[in-house]
């Protein structure tokens, strides 16, 4: 049984390098965002997140840890 093949045309193709060129720089911003938004909201947010939680530093490096865990896992599991 011969496999079935279809020849695509220059514009089917151009259209299909132009997309994944656009998905890699749309998943490229997201993750640059993530990583800005994570790392210039935290050390603002230190005293006042120690003073709401009632606890020391270590408390809250505790809870940051948590949410970039969870930060970095959502997009692969899909709940984003």
């Amino acid at each position: 049984m011969k496999p079935i093949t279809v020849a695509l045309t220059p514009e089917a193709a151009s259209r299909w390098r132009i997309r994944g060129f656009q998905i890699a720089w749309g998943l490229a911003l997201y993750f640059y965002f993530l990583e800005y938004a994570s790392r210039s909201a935290s050390p603002v947010m230190v005293q006042h997140l120690m003073a709401a939680f009632g606890t020391a530093a270590i408390g809250i490096s505790a809870i940051l840890g948590t949410y970039y865990c969870f930060a970095c896992l959502t997009p692969t599991r899909g709940e984003a």
